[in-house]
C-alpha cells in the first residue's frame, strides 16, 4: 500500500503541483509515522507540499514527525503552533457558529470562559445550544464531556441504540458491520439522523465514523459493562468470519470481550506484523503481555512463535540480553514441556542473536552447536534446517563463505527431503547470495537461476526481489553491465522497503556505489544517506558505518571536506559494535578512496591495508577496489616496489575469477605505475585500455580522472594535440555530469574540484 502510494503521489506530482494534507497524525502507527517520511522525501524533488496536523506532544510517537523534518528537510520544513484562540477571536468564531440563534451576553461570556480557546468546545457547545431549545430545555453542559454525553441523551433509543453499538466497534466502521452487529439488514433511518445531527459523518463508499474519537468515547461509556463484552465478542464472531486477516481488531475485540484465551493466537500475529514492520516498541509491548497470559490450552507452536517474535523484535532495537531473554524463556517452556522442538528453536535464535548482536561467534557455535546436536538425536529436520542457516549467517560474518555455502547446501537438501518449500528456498537464496559474494559468478549464475526459477513457482515476492537485487545484480555489475545491475537493484528496493527486508539498507549500499560509478554522484549521495537512516531505524550499526564512509567518498570527490571528519569518526566507531566488521571491507573502500580523493595518500594507504586483512562477507567483493586503491596510494607516497607487488595480486585476483568491472581499475593503475617509473611510452596502452573499458561501461566518474592522465601522458609525449582533446572531452564530461546535479553546493563543489585537477594536469583519484 504504501509503494503504491508513493508511486501515485509521484505520479501526480509530475503533472501538476499537488499538497499532501494529513490530521490527527498523533493517532498513527509507526508503519504509517514511515510512510509519512517517505511522503516527506518527495518533496525534495516534486513539486509536492506535505500539511501534517497532530498534537506537539515529544512524548508521543508522532513527534519523530517533527524531528525527522527539522533533521532532514529543514530548508523545507516550516512549524505553525495552533495556540488556544485569543478571547476576541474565539468571540468572533463564537458569532459565526451562532448565526441567527441569539444568546444573552451572560451565556455567551460562560461559553467562552468555558471553551479557553478550544474553537471543537465552541463548536459542540453551539450544537449543544441548538439542540436544546428545540427541546425546550434551556440547561447547557458546563464541560465538554457533558455536553457530548447530554447530545447523545436527547436522541430517541432507536438512534441512541445505533450510536451506541457503533462505538463498540470503533471510531470508524462500515455499514455490514454495524447491521451484522444489531443483527438487522441496515440502521439506514437511524443513520440518516446522526449525519444530520453531525454526530457520525461519511468517510468514504458505506464506511462511517464518529466526528470527534471524544464522541465515540462518550457513547462507549454509556454502554453497561457486560452488554460491552457480549457485543465485543459478535464483533469479533463477525470479523472472523469476514475479515479474517484483521488480526488487529479480532484480537482488540476478543480481549475486549473477556475471552483472552480465544484471543491470545490474533495478539501474537499482531506482534509477528508489528515486528515485521519495525514497530518494535508494539511488537514489545503485544507480545509481552500475550506470552504473560499465555492460557494453558494453547497452541504450542503458536508459544513458540510467540517467544522467537519476541526475541526478533528485542534482536532489531537491538538489545541482546532481552532477545537472549525471550529465547531462554522459550528454552525453560520445551524444558518444562518436554519439548525439543523448542529447545532447539531456542537454541538456534540463542545462536544467532550471539552472533549478530553481542559479536561473540564462539559462543554462538556453541549454542548451534547445542542445537544440531538435538535436532539430530530428536529427528527434528526443520530445526536441524535452521541449524544449518543460522551456521551459514556466523560463517558469512567470520568471512569464511565457502562454509557458508556448505550450509547452504545442506539447508536445501534439508528443505527437499522434509518437503518445507520455505526451508529450501531459504537455501537456495542464500548459496546464491555467497556464491556471488565470493566472485563465483559461473557457480552463481546456476544457482540464481534455480533459485528464481523456485521463487516464481511459490509466488514469494520478497524471496525473488533479494534474489535479484542483492544476488544477481552482483553478477551483472561483475560482468561488466553496470546499468543492468542498478536497474536490478531499483527495482527490488520497493518489495524490500514494503517487507522490512534484512536485506533493504544492504541493497541501496550497492546501488549507491553504482550511481556513482555511473556518473550520479546526486543519487548516489541519497541512497547512501537513506541506507543510513535506514540501518540507524533497524539497528543495523554495520550498515550506518559504511553508509557514513561512502558519504565521505562523494564529499571528498566533491572537495567538500567539512562533513568528512565526522562521516570518517561515526564510521570507524560502528566498527566497535557487535557485528560492526560485518562489512568492514567496504568501509574501508569508501574510506581510503576518500582519502584519495583529499590529496592524502598515506591515510589512503593505511585504510586500504587495514580492508585487505578484514574478515567480513564483502572480503571478496571490495577486494579489486582495495588492491588497485592501495596500488594507487603506494604510487602517490613514492613506494613503488610495494606498489608493483600490490598490482600484481590486482592482475591476478581480478584475472582469475574474471571481473571485467575491474578492468578500467586495473589498467588506469597499472598505466599510473608506468607514468610513475618514467616508462611513458608503455603507460600509453594501459590509459587507452582503461579509457576504453571505462567507457564501454559506463563508468563516467572512473572515466574522468583516465581522461586526466590520458591528456598529461600526452602532453609529456609531446602530443599537445591528443592532450588538448583529452582535456576538452573530460570538461564536456564534467558540464554533464554536473548538469544533472540538483544540489547546487554539490555541483558547485563537483565542478570546482574536477577541473582544478584537469587545470594542474594531476591524476584525480576516484574508485
Amino acid at each position: 500500500v504504501g509503494e503504491a502510494l508513493v508511486a501515485y503521489l509521484e505520479a501526480v506530482a509530475a503533472v501538476r503541483p499537488t499538497m499532501v494534507v494529513l490530521e490527527d497524525v498523533h493517532w498513527a502507527d509507526d508503519l504509517s509515522l514511515a510512510l509519512f517520511e517517505a511522503v516527506m522525501e518527495l518533496t525534495e524533488r516534486l513539486a509536492i507540499g506535505v500539511v501534517v496536523a497532530m498534537r506537539p506532544y515529544r512524548e508521543d510517537r508522532s513527534w519523530r514527525i517533527h524531528q525527522v523534518a527539522e533533521a532532514e528537510h529543514p530548508h523545507r520544513y516550516h512549524q505553525f503552533p495552533l495556540a488556544p484562540l485569543a478571547p476576541d477571536q474565539g468571540g468572533e468564531l463564537l458569532d459565526a457558529l451562532l448565526g441567527d440563534m441569539e444568546v444573552d451576553a451572560a451565556t455567551r461570556r460562560r461559553i467562552l470562559d468555558r471553551s479557553a480557546g478550544n474553537p471543537l468546545f465552541l463548536e459542540e457547545m453551539v450544537r449543544t445550544l441548538g439542540e436544546a431549545r428545540a427541546a425546550e430545555d434551556t440547561a447547557v453542559p458546563e464541560t465538554l464531556t457533558a455536553m457530548l454525553t447530554a447530545r447523545l441523551d436527547r436522541l430517541d433509543d432507536s438512534a441512541r441504540f445505533v450510536v451506541q453499538m457503533a462505538s463498540v466497534i470503533g471510531t470508524e466502521f462500515d455499514r455490514s458491520t454495524l447491521a451484522a452487529l444489531m443483527n438487522r439488514t441496515s440502521p439506514d433511518r437511524e443513520i440518516v439522523d446522526l449525519l444530520r445531527r453531525g454526530i457520525l459523518v461519511e468517510t468514504g463508499l458505506g464506511m462511517l465514523a464518529f466526528r470527534h474519537v471524544l464522541m465515540q468515547e462518550a457513547a462507549y461509556s454509556t454502554v453497561l459493562r457486560r452488554t460491552r463484552r457480549e457485543l465485543h465478542r459478535v464483533v469479533a464472531d463477525h470479523l472472523i468470519a469476514h475479515d479474517p486477516d484483521g488480526v488487529g481488531e479480532i484480537a482488540r475485540h476478543l480481549t475486549e470481550a473477556g475471552d483472552v484465551d480465544a484471543a491470545f493466537p490474533y495478539l501474537v500475529e499482531v506482534g509477528v506484523r508489528a515486528s515485521r514492520a519495525m514497530a518494535l516498541a508494539d511488537a514489545i509491548r503485544v507480545l509481552s503481555d500475550a506470552i504473560d497470559h499465555t492460557p494453558l490450552a494453547a497452541d504450542p507452536e503458536v508459544i513458540v512463535k510467540a517467544h522467537e517474535a519476541l526475541g526478533t523484535a528485542h534482536s532489531l532495537v537491538p538489545d541482546l540480553p532481552a532477545a537472549s531473554a525471550a529465547y531462554q524463556r522459550l528454552y525453560e517452556y520445551g524444558e518444562r514441556e518436554s519439548s525439543p522442538p523448542a529447545r532447539v528453536a531456542a537454541l538456534n535464535r540463542l545462536g544467532f542473536a550471539t552472533a549478530a548482536l553481542g559479536g561473540d561467534l564462539v559462543q554462538a557455535n556453541d549454542y548451534l552447536a547445542q542445537a544440531r546436536l538435538l535436532a539430530e538425536e530428536t529427528g527434528d529436520q526443520i530445526g536441524l534446517a535452521e541449524y544449518h542457516m543460522n551456521a551459514c549467517f556466523v560463517s558469512s560474518m567470520g568471512g569464511d563463505l565457502r562454509d557458508a555455502v556448505r550450509h547452504d547446501e545442506a539447508t536445501v537438501e534439508l528443505g527437499e527431503r522434509s518437503g518445507e518449500e520455505s526451508v529450501r528456498l531459504t537455501g537456495l537464496l542464500r548459496r546464491t547470495l555467497n556464491y556471488a559474494s565470493l566472485l563465483d559468478l559461473d557457480q552463481a549464475e546456476a544457482a540464481a537461476e534455480v533459485a528464481l526459477k523456485a521463487a516464481d513457482q511459490a509466488g514469494m515476492e520478497e524471496f525473488r526481489a533479494t534474489l535479484e537485487g542483492v544476488g544477481v545484480s552482483v553478477i551483472r555489475y561483475w560482468r561488466g553491465d553496470l546499468r543492468g545491475a542498478l536497474e536490478l537493484i531499483d527495482g527490488a528496493q520497493p518489495t524490500l522497503d514494503r517487507f522490512a527486508s534484512f536485506y533493504q539498507a544492504i541493497n541501496q549500499l550497492g546501488g549507491a556505489g553504482i550511481a556513482f560509478e555511473l556518473g550520479e554522484p546526486e543519487s548516489a549521495l541519497s541512497r547512501f544517506v537513506g541506507a543510513r537512516r535506514s540501518g540507524q531505524q533497524s539497528g543495523k550499526q554495520f550498515v550506518v558505518g559504511v553508509a557514513a564512509a561512502g558519504m565521505a567518498f562523494v564529499y571528498a570527490s566533491a572537495g567538500m571536506t567539512d562533513p568528512i571528519p565526522a562521516l570518517r569518526e561515526e564510521a570507524l566507531s560502528v566498527l566497535q559494535y557487535p557485528a560492526g566488521e560485518f562489512l568492514a571491507s567496504d568501509l574501508w573502500a569508501h574510506l581510503g578512496w576518500a582519502g584519495l580523493a583529499m590529496g592524502d595518500p598515506s591515510m589512503a594507504e593505511e585504510d586500504f591495508a587495514r580492508g585487505l586483512v578484514t574478515s567480513s562477507i564483502v572480503s571478496f567483493t571490495a577486494r579489486p577496489r582495495l588492491l588497485t586503491g592501495r596500488a594507487m596510494a603506494l604510487i602517490g607516497t613514492g613506494r613503488l616496489d610495494e606498489a608493483a607487488v600490490t598490482i600484481d595480486e590486482a592482475r591476478a585476483y581480478i584475472g582469475d575469477k574474471g571481473l571485467v568491472a575491474a578492468a578500467p581499475l586495473l589498467s588506469w593503475v597499472e598505466g599510473e605505475f608506468l607514468v610513475a617509473t618514467g616508462d611513458l611510452e608503455a603507460a600509453v596502452d594501459p590509459i587507452a585500455a582503461a579509457h576504453q573499458a571505462a567507457l564501454e561501461q559506463g563508468r563516467r566518474c572512473t572515466l574522468l580522472p583516465i581522461l586526466g592522465v590520458r591528456s598529461r601522458l600526452a602532453a609529456l609525449l609531446g602530443d599537445r594535440q591528443a592532450a588538448e582533446h583529452h582535456r576538452t572531452t573530460a570538461s564536456e564530461l564534467i558540464e554533464a555530469i554536473v548538469g544533472d546535479v540538483v544540489d547546487q553546493s554539490l555541483a558547485d563543489g563537483l565542478r570546482t574540484r574536477w577541473q582544478d585537477d584537469l587545470a594542474r594536469r594531476k591524476v584525480g583519484f576516484s574508485g
